[in-house]
C-alpha cells in the first residue's frame, strides 16, 4: 500500500502538466528553436517556389525578397508538428535568392517578433525586443547572411523590397 502511495503521484503529476500546456500558447522568448528548426525547413525547399518567369531582382541588382502563401504549408507537410509552437502567431515565409526566411509575428500581423533565415543554426533577430515595436515586415536580407563570399550588393543601407505571389 505505501508504494502505490509513492508510485500515484508521480504518475498524476505529469497528467496535471500536460493539461496546463494544452491550449496555452508559447510565450515568444522559448520560440527560438522551434524557428529555426521551421526556417531549416523552409530554406530546404524554397529553391522549388522561385518564379521562374518574372523578375526577382531590383534596379541595382539585388534580390527581391519573394513572399510565398504555400511555403510553409509544403516546407511541414512532412511533420505538421513544426507548426505547433507557433498556434496564436502569425506566419510568413518568403524566398531571396535559393534561400528561405521565416517572420513571426503577432496573430494580429501588427508587429514583428523574430525572424530567421534557414542557413543559420541560431536565431537570426530578436525583433520583439526592438523599441519602438517594428511591424511584421521582413528585415534581414537571407542573400547576405547565407553566402559565401558576400556578394557586393549586401553593403547596402535600404530596407528590402518586399513582392508578394498571392
Amino acid at each position: 500500500m505505501r508504494t502505490i502511495h509513492t508510485i500515484l503521484p508521480l504518475l498524476i503529476l505529469p497528467l496535471f502538466a500536460c493539461v496546463h500546456r494544452i491550449g496555452s500558447r508559447l510565450p515568444v522568448e522559448e520560440l527560438g528553436p522551434p524557428l529555426t528548426r521551421l526556417s531549416r525547413a523552409v530554406d530546404a525547399v524554397a529553391a522549388d517556389f522561385l518564379p521562374e518567369n518574372s523578375s526577382t531582382t531590383e534596379d541595382d541588382g539585388r534580390l527581391l525578397l519573394v513572399v510565398h502563401p504555400n511555403l510553409i504549408q509544403a516546407a511541414t507537410a512532412h511533420d505538421p508538428s513544426l507548426l505547433e509552437p507557433f498556434d496564436g502567431y502569425h506566419l510568413e515565409a518568403g524566398i531571396q535568392g535559393e534561400f528561405g526566411v521565416v517572420l513571426v509575428c503577432t496573430a494580429d500581423g501588427s508587429r514583428a517578433l523574430l525572424e530567421d533565415a534557414g542557413c543559420t543554426a541560431a536565431l537570426d533577430a530578436a525583433r520583439y525586443r526592438e523599441a519602438p515595436p517594428t511591424p511584421c515586415v521582413f528585415t534581414i536580407d537571407p542573400v547576405c547572411i547565407c553566402s559565401d563570399p558576400v556578394p557586393a550588393s549586401c553593403r547596402h543601407e535600404e530596407p528590402l523590397r518586399e513582392e508578394s505571389l498571392e
